[in-house]
């Protein structure tokens, strides 16, 4: 019903997610490069400063955009050159904008590594709701050929499965009805379409 509501149709939505999700992996910057650029900033104004505020060592430089970058701004050491605040004012925006980009990537890379597990775990729930009688493969032996240690029927809490959302929940419903009146699903029931 509110899908007539809205501006765009679901197929435009659907491809601007495709676009998105594109527009995302192909800028996928790796942690360990966005923390050494966030390091190297902080060395670079630290070896600007120290030449610009004469009576600073690069220490306290690197000390001073460290706990500026870091928002804890003890305010212990202040800069004395009126004449690079503008200066300073850029390196701290841009160093804190990397900072920033920092810290948004670690965070997507944990929810996309939370979800990735969440959409095995669904598949191997599907899995079990489809073939509930298969016998569990446990091992395998010395000369390579599988040995079957369980022989039992899996049980499947359906109600842990179909608390996952609304989507989730009807594709799961799909499934189970179609494994009981032997019909096949076709793709436009995954849910990850």
């Amino acid at each position: 019903m509110f899908r007539y509501c809205t501006k765009q149709t679901i197929a435009e939505i659907r491809k601007l997610d495709a676009e998105d999700k594109r527009d995302l992996d192909i800028f996928d910057l790796p942690i360990p490069i966005a923390i050494f650029v966030v390091i190297a900033w902080i060395f670079v104004c630290s070896a600007t400063f120290c030449i610009w505020e004469h009576d600073w060592d690069y220490f306290v430089a690197f000390y001073f955009f460290f706990i500026s970058l870091s928002t804890i701004g003890l305010g212990d050491i202040t800069p004395t050159q009126p004449k690079y605040l503008l200066m300073l004012f850029i390196y701290i925006i841009i160093g804190l904008s990397l900072v920033s980009m920092c810290i948004n990537l670690i965070q997507a890379k944990l929810e996309r590594t939370y979800e990735a597990g969440r959409m095995q775990e669904l598949e191997l729930e599907t899995v079990m709701l489809v073939e509930p009688n298969r016998p569990q493969r446990r091992g395998s032996s010395l000369d390579g050929t599988s040995v079957e240690l369980e022989s039992t029927p899996r049980t499947v809490d359906h109600e842990k499965i179909l608390v996952w959302g609304d989507k989730r929940r009807g594709y799961l419903a799909r499934v189970k009805f179609s494994v009981q009146h032997g019909i096949m699903l076709n793709s436009e029931c995954d849910p990850s379409s």
